[in-house]
């Protein structure tokens, strides 16, 4: 089946933001240009397009997308870089495009406010896999969700299984916790007690309904996808 125009658009819009960026950083351009790595899925596609034709983020010469996603609690826009050179050779940070796409769609097919929707400052060299991305909250500013971005299928099934394990367990120290790649995901769960856990990864979703106990301690119902705003914001 032939690809519309916005789908064309998605992968040759990074293309080009790809060979200004290894200009801007004096960074050869690899060989066949960049590698989107999974393939873009159709969600993320349209969800990426209608969040720069919306104005809800843009990308600038170096690659960082900024914008209108941001640091709602703080109002402080937050700097999201697509690519990094660091070590060689230039490359995607293919989470970066899955947390943009999946920010944009709240807004524009969930029904969320931008202003509900709290992108997490990273720094340059941040690991979008350890960490909780976005945060969704009420009009009052209580926490409703935490959204985690995974970079494959597979590493959702690893995240629900994690946070089986060290909820089950309750408190523990990442030095003592035998699940280190998502033990953030706990601490952060088990601190700020979030209603729901949503987690994407290119053409894959989990939702977690979370059920919270004394001394770090929960448990969760696993559902396909995260509720509706309605739903949500009657929590």
């Amino acid at each position: 089946m032939a690809e519309v125009p916005w789908q064309q658009n998605a992968d040759q819009i990074l293309q080009d933001a790809f060979q200004t960026f290894c200009v801007s950083v004096q960074q050869p351009v690899p060989p066949g240009g960049l590698r989107i790595s999974p393939p873009l899925s159709e969600h993320e596609r349209r969800n990426f397009i209608g969040g720069l034709h919306a104005e809800l983020f843009e990308i600038d010469e170096t690659g960082i997308a900024h914008g209108l996603l941001t640091n709602s609690s703080e109002k402080s826009e937050v700097e999201l870089p697509l690519f990094a050179y660091q070590p060689p050779p230039p490359r995607l940070r293919r989470e970066a495009v899955s947390l943009l796409s999946a920010a944009a769609g709240l807004i524009l097919e969930r029904g969320w406010l931008a202003s509900q929707i709290e992108v997490r400052p990273l720094p340059l060299n941040a690991d979008l896999t350890n960490d909780i991305n976005i945060l969704i909250k009420s009009i009052e500013g209580q926490l409703l969700a935490a959204v985690v971005i995974k970079r494959r299928p597979h590493e959702l099934e690893k995240l629900a299984r994690d946070l089986r394990q060290c909820g089950n367990r309750g408190r523990h120290a990442l030095d003592n916790c035998g699940f280190p790649q998502n033990h953030s995901t706990y601490e952060f769960c088990a601190t700020r007690q979030p209603p729901y856990v949503w987690a994407v990864a290119p053409d894959s979703e989990i939702c977690l309904r979370m059920e919270y106990e004394d001394n770090g301690a929960f448990d969760f119902q696993e559902f396909s996808s995260l509720p509706p705003r309605s739903l949500l914001e009657l929590v």
